[in-house]
């Protein structure tokens, strides 16, 4: 069953239940959406990650819509805990397919965090909500993306960035 999440209504529902909390901006002229306060930090999508996504898109589908093999996204989706109000938490998703229409669905991967998992369920993405992609080229072994990895270095080297299994460059020097 394929899952439609953070619509509209949703978000002020959310918003409404929760009041003021823990909060990060999803997207330019959207209010704050909040977070999962108990869980490890998650950060807004970035300046880069949101100016990459374009191409992410034209480069890591490829014609019939299917993404490579080895192209993720980390998402965020909206939780419901039995001991909190509803909340947003970082997933990594996979399975990647682009419709013509250029919605994207995807298969979350599950974690053995507190809250309930969605074993690869199928969600739609929203753009707004992808905070970070990493993406490994057929017979590769070190990723491109991994903007939430880089982030954690002051002045990373290509030697720190490859014990990390990120490539020097954030995207392939053929994607355009």
């Amino acid at each position: 069953m394929q899952r439609t999440f953070w619509s509209n209504l949703n978000k002020g529902l959310v918003w409404a239940a929760l009041g003021v909390a823990f909060t990060i901006p999803v997207s330019a002229g959207q209010a704050s959406v909040p977070v999962c306060a108990s869980l490890p930090a998650t950060e807004a999508q970035t300046a880069a990650v949101r100016d990459s996504w374009p191409v992410v898109l034209r480069n890591a589908f490829d014609a019939d819509g299917s993404g490579h093999e080895h192209l993720s996204l980390t998402v965020l989706i909206p939780i419901s805990r039995s001991d909190a109000p509803p909340c947003l938490a970082s997933y990594l998703i996979s399975n990647l397919h682009l419709s013509p229409d250029e919605t994207i669905i995807g298969d979350v991967i599950p974690t053995s965090r507190d809250y309930p998992v969605f074993f690869y369920e199928q969600v739609t993405v929203d753009p707004a909500l992808i905070i970070d992609w990493r993406y490994v080229p057929p017979g590769g072994d070190l990723a491109f993306g991994g903007y939430r990895t880089r982030a954690l270095l002051a002045n990373p080297t290509d030697v720190d960035l490859a014990g990390l299994g990120l490539q020097p460059s954030v995207k392939p020097s053929d994607w355009n």
